[in-house]
């Protein structure tokens, strides 16, 4: 183990906020750089880990106090095991093997439709008319993974709810532009008509 500066060894990194001036951790690649303390970013951070370094990956222990996660490949010792630190909502990695020991795997169960969209979501605002094929094309040379035509699908309509917002939540818009409308324009009528 390697002493830091802070008399801390290694194996005890702090994944936290990025603005509180501790260090961040590094999921032993130049991929991934998480700056938020979280366990829900954590969470995200290992899966992204999994996608872009193509190994398969289970988080086995998720609770209020731990997150653990490890290899698939029995014969790969690569785990993390991250704990809550007391009174605070930061979580400090206690175990962290760094290297995988076993191959690559091209289909991967960790990629799913919430991660792609999540990562092409700025593609699809400069163009939300995309054709499926083409973002499915794209990704899959990006992260050298196999992503079914149902999954790209998905992650697209996926991607266009998070911009655009729910069918429901364009509804409610309505009201507040008429309220806008009377608020700009006092004495003028508005009629919003709904089938």
């Amino acid at each position: 183990m390697n002493k830091r500066k802070d008399g801390d060894t290694e194996k005890s990194r702090i994944f936290n906020d990025s603005d509180s001036g501790e260090e961040d951790i590094n999921l032993s690649g130049d991929e991934l750089d998480p700056t938020k303390g979280t366990k829900a970013h954590l969470r995200e951070a290992i899966k992204s880990h999994a996608i872009l370094s193509k190994r398969n990956l289970t988080i086995t222990s998720n609770d209020r106090m731990r997150l653990c996660a490890k290899c698939d490949d029995k014969d790969c010792g690569w785990k993390v095991h991250a704990y809550k630190v007391k009174d605070e909502c930061t979580f400090q990695i206690r175990t962290d093997v760094p290297d995988h020991t076993c191959g690559a795997s091209f289909k991967m169960k960790n990629m799913k439709s919430k991660w792609l969209a999540d990562k092409h979501l700025r593609k699809f605002k400069t163009d939300p008319k995309r054709n499926v094929s083409g973002f499915r094309q794209d990704a899959m040379d990006e992260t050298q993974c196999h992503i079914s035509e149902d999954q790209a699908y998905r992650a697209k309509r996926r991607a266009i709810r998070m911009i655009d917002g729910t069918p429901d939540d364009q509804f409610k818009l309505l009201w507040d532009y008429c309220d806008e409308i009377r608020r700009i324009n006092p004495g003028s009528t508005v009629i919003l008509g709904t089938d």
